[in-house]
Parts: C-alpha cells; sequence; structure tokens
C-alpha cells in the first residue's frame, strides 16, 4: 500500500503545474489577444457601410465628406488652411481714414477696372442700380486732382456713412468730383468737405447711377 500511494504523487504534481500553466496561457491571452480583437472589431464596424444623409469626417483634419441621398452623391469641403488674399480700399469718412472691399459694382467698365488694378474679382451686378435712392449712402469718386490710391488712380473715396451711423447702407451710389481747370486741389476727407469746394465753385459733383456693394 505504501509503494502505490508513493507512485501517485508525480501525476498530482504534473496535473497542478499543468493547470497553472493553462491559467498562465489565459492570463496572457487577456492582457495581448483580446484588446487586439476588440481593436480589429471595432474598426471593421467603423469601415462598414451606413445609411444615407450621414456625414463624417475622414481621418485628415483637412476634409469633410458628406454623405446624401444615392451612391455616389458626395459633397466634399475643404478645411485646408490656404491664404487668400482681398485687397482693402482706403477711404475717408468724416475725416477718419476708413478701409472697405469692394466686391460688386452696377458698371460693367467699372467691374472691370477694379478687378484688373486690384487683382481681387469684382462682380458686375446690373440690378444693383434698381435700389431706391433712400436705401443707398453716396460714395465720392475723384476723377482729377491730388494721384492716390482712389477708383480713378486719384485722392481716395469720400463716403457720407460707416457702419453705426444713421445714414449707413453697404449700398454706395457713386458721385463723381472733378476738380475746375486753374483750382489747386487738396486733399477733402469729408462730405461736407467736397460739399463746400463745392459750393465756393472748385468743383463739380456730378451723380451718375453707379450702385457698388462695399464691405467693412
Amino acid at each position: 500500500m505504501t509503494s502505490s500511494k508513493t507512485k501517485r504523487k508525480p501525476f498530482v504534481l504534473k496535473s497542478s503545474i499543468a493547470a497553472m500553466e493553462a491559467a498562465a496561457v489565459v492570463v496572457m491571452f487577456s492582457l495581448f489577444a483580446a484588446p487586439l480583437i476588440s481593436q480589429n472589431v471595432i474598426a471593421q464596424m467603423s469601415t462598414s457601410p451606413r445609411s444615407n444623409n450621414t456625414a463624417s469626417l475622414s481621418t485628415s483634419t483637412n476634409t469633410t465628406t458628406t454623405t446624401s441621398g444615392a451612391p455616389g452623391s458626395v459633397f466634399k469641403l475643404s478645411r485646408a488652411s490656404i491664404p487668400i488674399d482681398i485687397p482693402l480700399k482706403e477711404g475717408f469718412v468724416n475725416g477718419n481714414p476708413v478701409f472697405y472691399i469692394n466686391t460688386d459694382i452696377s458698371d460693367q467698365k467699372l467691374a472691370t477696372q477694379l478687378t484688373c488694378t486690384t487683382g481681387f474679382r469684382v462682380n458686375y451686378a446690373p440690378l444693383l442700380v434698381q435700389a431706391p435712392n433712400d436705401g443707398v449712402a453716396q460714395f465720392y469718386v475723384f476723377k482729377n486732382g491730388i494721384k492716390g490710391t482712389g477708383t480713378l488712380g486719384f485722392q481716395p473715396t469720400v463716403g457720407n456713412a460707416q457702419p453705426g451711423d444713421t445714414k449707413y447702407s453697404p449700398l454706395w451710389k457713386i458721385y463723381i468730383v472733378e476738380w475746375k481747370d486753374g483750382v489747386t486741389s487738396t486733399q477733402l476727407k469729408s462730405e461736407s468737405e467736397v460739399m463746400d469746394a463745392k459750393a465756393k465753385g472748385d468743383l463739380i459733383v456730378a451723380p451718375t447711377n453707379i450702385v457698388a456693394l462695399i464691405k467693412w
């Protein structure tokens, strides 16, 4: 009897070792293999087809893709940081310097001229002439006098209102200012100065039917 019990002890010891090895394998699986399987499942779910009318953001932060309707109708919005130079025009309002952007104008010749001189497209918008007189501000463009950055190559333009003023409108009706022969031109910076010079007989202010759309 004593000999038979002695022979069974190695078997019991080997079984314990095998059990410990199996447990170690389970632990290693839970630490390494299981997370990898979970990641693969998530990746497959993220790449599986979705229903229509959904928006997805690609891995690159530069492009947003919106899918709508039938397959193939994809609208992409680029979010790349591409600088765009928009030239600011200089002018005067009530004696103070201002800067603005001329985006649209009702005269085709002036639209082409401004596009060429500024390098920024100014749209020809003929329907602007239909703006009512009480819905536009006054915009004085100099035809001669002191050379400068104005629309026609002379001193900066003069407006009669800016954002915040009671007479302000983004639609400006253009008046052409021309100094008379023999008069020494000076730089004018307000509507009142233009009207004073006109009253003195130094210049002519001619209204036009040209209307420009201004952005501040």
